[in-house]
């Protein structure tokens, strides 16, 4: 882990992670488990942060985790809708499934998009904002699970009400 991705792990510290960044020769590098600042900045909320680490980062920000996870799970698993927003304007695909990168574990992968991820944790603005910005709620997982079947596993009133008003 570099110092990056120590200060980007609490909010308190994002003005010390904004004077870091332009520092740091590789701003958005990996730690070993693959997970970037970029990652820990989405799943935070921290837009300031992303946005300064997609300017600064040379290389590929839309990299995965040993999890199959790129900043867009990881914001949607946090419920950020913010985070979500600015990664899909960035250019991050909406149904981006997970993707592991590891040979011999992508039949491990449970191909879950940004929007199985929100509903699943029950983060209704999350769901909503992946849906505005085009998200397919038809997409199946690996095991033939779309939105509406998260919304049942995720046991959230609200996610499960929203899927009452899709027109499918």
């Amino acid at each position: 882990r570099s110092v990056l991705h120590y200060a980007l792990e609490d909010k308190k510290n994002l003005a010390a992670a904004l004077i870091l960044l332009p520092l740091i020769k590789k701003p958005n590098k990996p730690n070993r488990k693959g997970v970037t600042p970029l990652m820990i900045a989405a799943n935070k909320g921290m837009v300031s942060a992303m946005h300064a680490l997609c300017e600064a980062s040379h290389e590929d920000v839309q990299t995965f985790d040993e999890q199959g996870h790129n900043a867009l799970h990881h914001a949607a698993i946090a419920g950020q809708a913010e985070s979500i927003t600015y990664l899909v304007k960035q250019g991050f695909d909406v149904d981006q499934s997970e993707t592991l990168q590891k040979p011999g574990k992508a039949d491990k992968c449970g191909h879950r998009t940004p929007l199985h991820l929100a509903a699943l944790r029950g983060h209704e603005e999350a769901v909503y904002r992946l849906l505005e910005l085009k998200a397919d709620p038809t997409k199946e997982d690996a095991q033939g699970n779309a939105l509406c079947e998260y919304a049942v596993l995720g046991k959230n009133k609200e996610v499960m009400n929203l899927m009452r008003l899709l027109p499918y």
